[in-house]
């Protein structure tokens, strides 16, 4: 049931995944993790940071950071979150400690600066892919999940490096398929010999013209032997000489 349940969090979290730069982090129950926020934007000055963490749903909001003060979206988890840092510099660092089961997901630093009509929300160049594994306790008992715990994180990591190399072997494919084609080119045509066309000689590969006419003309010669049937067709004889021509023609 885990892995099916990893299927709606690789949708969830890929915008984020592939948006930005993602750090995976592994704590342990009861010990602490540190956020490192840093803005895009160093031209202008915040005034207000957002840590934000996706689960299962819509984000919700961890904290709020101000010139005023920081403000946790659940009041008991004010004492175990910790802000460094100022917000000129758009670099802050978050530290939560007593880590709990709930506290997995993926994490993302949100600055807020003043704007003419609403404020700009900036994300940080960071996301933070956070796993709170369960601590034995030491009757060999394990602490119950939260509430709100990720129970499906550890198949979700399996899934996001499976579906992370199976895209690179995918591009690694299609850029070798690309650049291993070898190039086609035409091949030349033979130049035609030069002795053969001062001769007159047509090649061999070269079709023969078409005899439509020379067979017009036979047929023509085949008409005029019928309509005038006393004129009999003149067969020219090579092989006569020309004196014996002549001699036959005086006989007539």
């Amino acid at each position: 049931m885990k892995t099916t349940h990893s299927v709606p969090w690789i949708l969830l979290f890929m915008p984020q995944i592939f948006a930005s730069h993602i750090v995976y982090l592994k704590g342990i129950e009861r010990e602490s993790v540190l956020f490192d926020c840093e803005s895009e934007e160093t031209s202008m000055q915040p005034i207000g940071l957002y840590l934000n963490r996706k689960c299962v749903g819509p984000a919700k909001e961890v904290l709020f950071f101000s010139a005023a003060g920081m403000k946790a979206l659940y009041p008991e988890d004010e004492e175990r979150i910790q802000v460094l840092g100022k917000l000129s510099t758009n670099h802050m660092n978050v530290t939560i400690s007593q880590l709990q089961r709930k506290d997995s997901g993926l994490y993302y630093c949100l600055f807020v600066y003043e704007g003419e009509v609403t404020d700009i929300n900036i994300t940080g160049k960071t996301n933070f892919l956070l796993f709170v594994d369960t601590m034995t306790v030491s009757d060999g008992a394990t602490v119950s999940e939260g509430q709100y715990s990720c129970s499906s994180y550890p198949p979700l990591l399996y899934a996001i490096s499976a579906a992370v190399g199976l895209l690179l072997l995918i591009l690694l494919g299609l850029g070798a398929s690309h650049w291993g084609k070898p190039c086609k080119r035409s091949k030349p045509q033979s130049p035609v010999p030069i002795y053969e066309e001062m001769i007159g000689i047509q090649p061999a590969n070269r079709k023969a013209p078409p005899c439509h006419l020379d067979s017009f003309h036979q047929e023509e010669a085949d008409s005029s032997v019928y309509i005038n049937p006393q004129v009999k067709p003149q067969q020219e004889n090579h092989y006569v000489p020309e004196g014996s021509v002549t001699a036959m023609e005086d006989n007539q």
